[in-house]
């Protein structure tokens, strides 16, 4: 039954394949049949007439022209297998699309047969084995896709033959190597995309002769070397995609000539020297990438020519100085990320200005006032920790009732602002000098959405033998508990003070019933066996009598007495250990640290057993 059946299936092909033969060519009806047979037909999700009687023409996808295949069309049809060799016989084809199956192995070498081919798409399908050089045959070409399979090896360089082609995509495959310099050839190309693969060397071929470039991804490969100069040349050039490589050099100035550009992204290199002011020239730039490169210098102020920017991010650099106060002229601005760099000085007012969803200083060295025309933007996330900013949160910061607020480790303290209701946002203050006075007001109202613990240590406060702290809220709500070398020796409700009987070592903590996940640390208050001039026990860490500069420093720092004298210094690392120690006659010394690593020490001043320590930075 079985040898029965297979003799009437090949009686019935054998007269399907004489009729495909009157209705088309003989060489392109039993290549469709060897691609139908290779990629499970049977299984694809649509393979209407095919391997029937009917016309070519009716076969799902496939264009007839005068008796020869003119077009194969079987994109997402769920071809499984291999391409055959044959299909470098349809050789009036000009357009082969099997983009997004589940083909696999080799482009077959045949492929550079089909010389009248203007669009190939291979694209989303399992291809393994390098691109063979007979690609190069396929000289009216104008689109050729081949981007996620799995293609090796290099590009070949007889790709440079395909002169009339103005659309290339060979991205995320697994091609390594050089770009070839011939690719400098393809002179009409306006598309290009060699994104996600291996690829080394530098790009000089391509921004030296594709003048006609609108659309450059060459990001996420290992290309090295310098941006060339001559990419100011692509002056039609749209997009520039070059992120995630190893390029290094400076951004060259003539990048200010690519006036059509809206999108620029070159983040995660290793380019180094400043933003050339020439920026300023792309008005069209919507969006503009430079994180995580070693970009040095100041934010140019001709940034604030940008007017059509919308995403804004330099972090990771060591850019250094202001924040223009230009950036206020980008007022359709909703993306701004700073982070992570050096930059000083105050936030500008100007910010308001912006749109800005997402905003985003955090991790520079930022000082002054939090500007209040911040917290009047539409913000989603804003975040301005690990800097040094003062004063207190603005009052409009009470309106970002939904938003993610990052201010811990500043410098900020004072009155907390009230919101109008209870609020839903995500509130980081801690690490800053606030006190229970700050919270108790508002504590109910911000419910779970303050995280505010831990802050900075409160000071302690001497008075003849009576010490203490001030930790803000209602007495009557704060209990203290005092300690002497790490010891508890006291514990009051409402009553802040400590007599001191004994040398040693003294700290505070206090606690306090309504903000009760706060606890208040003090600082250490060291009593010595000496006295001064009023009988009271000499101590360490109270108001400073000496003034330190710069802070931070690099080569020097200076230290002043309040007066005259001789004094012992000594300077610690951050673990104690002691590793200079001079003397001070008069009333100024200069000591030289150019030779210390990186990091945070202590000065301490020993004048007449009065003992002060102060804390400096050496960048």
């Amino acid at each position: 039954m079985i040898r029965i059946y297979a003799i009437f299936f090949a009686v019935l092909l054998t007269g399907a394949a004489t009729n495909l033969q009157a209705q088309v060519d003989a060489g392109d009806s039993m290549a469709l049949v060897d691609l139908y047979n290779s990629t499970a037909g049977s299984n694809w999700y649509q393979h209407t007439n095919w391997l029937t009687a009917n016309p070519v023409k009716t076969w799902y996808g496939i264009r007839v022209v005068d008796k020869r295949v003119d077009s194969i069309g079987l994109n997402v049809n769920r071809l499984v297998g291999t391409l055959p060799v044959s299909i470098g016989n349809i050789k009036r084809l000009v357009v082969l699309d099997l983009g997004s199956n589940y083909l696999k192995g080799a482009i077959p070498s045949s492929i550079g047969n089909l010389q009248k081919l203007r669009r190939l798409s291979l694209k989303w399908n399992g291809f393994t084995s390098k691109l063979p050089s007979s690609i190069g045959n396929l000289i009216k070409i104008d689109t050729l896709d081949i981007s996620h399979n799995q293609l090796t090896d290099s590009i070949p360089s007889p790709i440079g033959n395909l002169i009339n082609i103005t659309s290339l995509d060979l991205g995320d495959n697994f091609l390594s190597y050089n770009i070839p310099a011939s690719i400098g050839n393809l002179i009409h190309l306006t598309y290009l995309s060699l994104e996600a693969n291996d690829l080394t060397g530098g790009i000089g071929a391509i921004t030296d002769s594709l003048v006609n470039l609108r659309e450059l991804n060459l990001y996420h490969n290992k290309l090295s070397g310098s941006i060339p100069g001559s990419i100011g040349n692509i002056t039609n050039l749209q997009t520039l995609h070059l992120e995630v490589n190893q390029l290094s050099g400076s951004i060259p100035s003539s990048i200010g000539n690519l006036l059509k550009l809206t999108y620029c992204s070159i983040n995660e290199n290793q380019l180094s020297g400043s933003i050339p002011s020439t920026i300023g020239n792309l008005v069209n730039l919507g969006e503009l990438d430079l994180r995580n490169n070693q970009l040095t210098g100041s934010i140019p102020s001709s940034i604030g020519n940008l007017i059509h920017l919308t995403t804004l991010a330099l972090a990771s650099n060591d850019l250094a100085g202001n924040i223009p106060s230009s950036i206020g002229a980008l007022k359709g601005l909703t993306f701004l990320n700073l982070e992570d760099n050096q930059l000083t000085g105050a936030i500008p007012n100007s910010i308001g200005n912006l749109a800005l969803n997402y905003l985003f200083l955090n991790s520079n060295k930022l000082s002054g006032a939090i500007p209040p025309s911040i917290g009047d933007l539409p913000l989603y996330n804003v975040d301005l920790s690990f800097n040094q900013l003062t004063g207190t949160i603005p009052l409009s910061f009470s309106h970002l009732l939904y938003a993610i607020v990052i201010l811990n480790n500043n410098e900020l303290s004072g009155n907390f602002p009230k919101p109008p209701h209870k609020v839903s946002a995500k509130l980081y203050v801690y690490n800053n000098h606030y006190n229970f006075d700050s919270f108790e007001p508002v504590i109910n109202l911000y419910s779970n959405a303050l995280k505010y613990t831990p802050q900075k240590n409160i000071p302690i406060h001497q008075a003849g033998d009576i010490i203490s702290v001030t930790a803000g809220g209602t007495l009557s709500n704060n209990t203290y508990k005092w300690y002497k070398n790490g010891t508890l020796i006291k514990t009051a409700t409402g009553d802040s003070t400590l007599t001191v009987t004994h040398v040693g070592k003294y700290t505070a903590t206090v606690t306090n019933s309504v903000v009760i996940l706060l606890t208040l640390q003090s600082d250490t208050l060291t009593i010595t066996s000496q006295t001064n001039t009023a009988g009271s026990p000499s101590i360490i860490n109270q108001q400073p009598s000496t003034f330190l500069s710069p802070n931070p420093a690099k080569d020097f720092i200076s230290i002043t007495l309040d007066k005259a004298g001789t004094a012992t210094l000594k300077i610690y690392t951050a673990n104690g250990k002691m590793i200079k120690q001079s003397s001070v006659i008069g009333q100024s010394i200069v000591i030289n640290i150019a030779g210390l690593a990186a990091g945070i020490y202590h000065v301490e001043i020993n004048r007449e057993g009065v003992i002060t320590k102060q804390q400096f930075v050496k960048q």
